[in-house]
């Protein structure tokens, strides 16, 4: 996770044999894997809350909604262990087993009667306060499992598709022209994850049962591991270095101290370090108008004197938060289209003389499964 990438610091090993899209190659195998268990999930647990944990259709949707929540705001969590204190191949390793042991949790719950009340299935929305209601220990059971797969995730998809970005050299014209390319294949696996998420895992849980699904998923991250695990060997590691937010936040401390300080006409005179200090592969943004942080000051300290590319960096994210911002309301939308697709879909009567009648959680596979990646 950062706005400017440190050559020098995530790539420090240059050996011909490492890195590459070899090394690629079980990169794109762990994220097909492991987003293939969290879609499907993100598409059908709503319906195991409701069916299984005769949640109601308000609290299901709820409860569904704030684990993705959960999930994606860790992601700034796992990229900041990921720069400060591991590498990004020990944070993928050390979630995705954070992510294994929720999913086993989740798993043992399904699986064991005792540990969920007695399903209400097929049940009208207005008759299920009929239906026995989960007791205080059912829930903590099952909230552990679903805020550890979040947990989990998170750091995944924090630290993964920078430690792919890490296995190619921008300053080789080569391998840098197959940058564009890595995220290219990374999406394309990602997709195909989903996909098989969206089909085969969902018809697995509404025909043979959600322990069999959520087992599925156990099995498909314990596979994602050991394919990150068997291209070790082939990596180039980062070496943690600090992260990326608190550069942004020294940048925007240090332009509020140093806001009634003159602009320095020469350019030679803000702060920067030499290519010696910085070492030969390190990126220098040149300088831009705005902000006061690298102006030299009596104070040396981090939080009252920055480099002029910690203030480019910062500028660059700045400039890129309309952008962010702007895509809050596609996604409340997407989640109140499919909080009523749900909706609509069990409240939708059956013909009695059906032969076929396709469950909630498949009919809902078929959106566009892309809305949440």
């Amino acid at each position: 996770m950062g706005i400017c990438r440190d050559i020098s610091i995530t790539q420090p090993k240059k050996e011909a044999r490492l890195g590459g899209n070899r090394a690629a190659l079980f990169i794109y195998a762990m994220e097909g894997l492991e987003n293939m268990a969290f879609i499907a999930n993100a598409i059908s647990l709503v319906t195991y809350f409701y069916d299984y944990m005769n949640f109601s259709l308000t609290r299901s949707a709820t409860t569904l909604t704030n684990f993705m929540g959960t999930a994606f705001i860790l992601t700034l969590l796992g990229g900041f262990i990921s720069d400060t204190y591991l590498s990004r191949f020990k944070t993928c390793v050390l979630f995705a087993c954070i992510e294994l042991v929720g999913y086993g949790l989740l798993t043992i719950q399904a699986h064991l009667p005792q540990l969920r009340p007695f399903p209400c299935k097929d049940i009208a929305p207005d008759h299920k306060d009929q239906c026995q209601d989960p007791t205080t220990s059912q829930v903590a059971f099952l909230f552990s499992g679903l805020y550890l797969v979040a947990l989990g995730t998170s750091g995944v998809k924090a630290a993964l598709p920078a430690l792919g970005a890490d296995q190619f050299d921008t300053k080789d014209p080569k391998e840098a022209s197959q940058l564009s390319s890595f995220f290219n294949w990374f999406f394309f696996s990602l997709t195909i994850g989903a996909i098989f998420g969206v089909t085969f895992v969902v018809w697995i849980s509404t025909n043979q049962g959600w322990d069999w699904s959520l087992g599925v998923c156990t099995v498909s991250v314990i596979a994602a591991v050991v394919f990150l695990c068997m291209g070790n060997s082939l990596y180039r590691n980062n070496v943690p270095n600090g992260s990326p937010l608190l550069r942004l936040l020294q940048v925007l401390v240090a332009s509020i101290r140093n806001r009634k300080l003159p602009i320095p006409q020469n350019a030679a005179e803000l702060h920067e370090v030499d290519d010696k200090e910085a070492g030969l592969q390190n990126e220098i943004l040149q300088r831009t108008e705005q902000f006061r942080a690298a102006v030299v000051s009596s104070n040396p300290g981090p939080w009252s004197l920055c480099t002029v590319t910690q203030v480019e960096e910062t500028k660059i994210l700045i400039r890129m938060l309309p952008i962010i911002l702007s895509t809050y309301k596609k996604v409340e939308e997407v989640i109140q289209v499919k909080e009523g697709d749900f909706k609509e879909k069990i409240e939708m009567p059956h013909p009695k003389d059906a032969t076929t009648v396709i469950h909630p959680s498949i009919a809902l596979s078929f959106n566009e499964p892309s809305d949440l990646q």
